[in-house]
């Protein structure tokens, strides 16, 4: 019985070791690629300027789209890679929330998209103490992934952001108009690598997840594909036990 326990000690010690070589392999490689491809990046951004009737050509945007692509898949795996490296500090759900709405504004404007910040303002103020950074990183993707489902909508495009109390944590919804998500693609929908985007990395939802869990919490989903009542709705659930109020 200790024979195989020990066994079972140091195979677990081999798998933690294999998979430290293969977080440091995989960073250096994100980091080599990346800073060469930004490079190459702001070199077309150059000629686009010095040259305007590049864009003329039909083959200009898609060079660009192609780069772009290569590069967020690039920062998706670094962010991937680092997900369980947290640093903690305290800070207001409700300036947290704000500073989100703040630098997505412009971008929701210009997709032609109704971005609504609900929040209670006689609520008293909620403090956390998480990682702001990761937190925020988190209910970015999602935001983005929003962005997606309702880019295919003609008008009336709408995405909620709010958080709220709920028994002993607190949650971040994020709601869209969006046609919905299909029961097929459920049971890969956090999976890295796995989209049914045209441009997706299938990394951004499985980011989320793992911010969440690296806080000691989830992430939920409902979703209804029946027109007209169409939407998904996504909540990143913190336990209180990580926070005070």
């Amino acid at each position: 019985m200790e024979l195989s326990e020990k066994s079972c000690e140091l195979e677990s010690t081999k798998i933690s070791q294999q998979k430290a070589e293969y977080k440091k392999l995989l960073s250096k490689f994100s980091h080599e690629i990346r800073n060469p491809l930004t490079l190459v990046n702001s070199s077309l951004q150059l000629l686009e300027k010095e040259y305007p009737d590049l864009q003329t050509s039909p083959l200009w945007p898609q060079i660009k789209q192609d780069l772009g692509d290569i590069l967020s898949l690039l920062q998706d795996m670094s962010a991937l890679n680092n997900i369980d490296v947290i640093r903690r500090s305290y800070f207001t759900v409700e300036n947290f929330l704000k500073e989100i709405e703040n630098s997505f504004t412009s971008f929701m404007q210009e997709k032609n998209i109704n971005f609504i910040l609900s929040s209670d303002r006689n609520a008293a103020p909620i403090q956390l103490f998480a990682d702001k950074y990761k937190l925020r990183e988190a209910i970015v993707n999602l935001l983005l992934n929003a962005v997606d489902a309702v880019s295919v909508l003609p008008q009336k495009r709408t995405i909620f952001l709010f958080a709220d109390l709920n028994d002993a944590e607190i949650c971040f919804h994020v709601q869209d108009n969006g046609p919905g998500i299909p029961d097929t693609y459920m049971e890969t929908l956090f999976e890295p690598f796995i989209t049914h985007k045209q441009h997706g990395t299938g990394l951004g939802l499985g980011i989320a997840k793992s911010i969440a869990q690296q806080h000691g919490g989830h992430i939920t989903l409902n979703t209804c594909t029946v027109q007209p009542d169409t939407y998904t709705h996504f909540c990143l659930h913190l336990p209180l036990c990580e926070s005070s109020t």
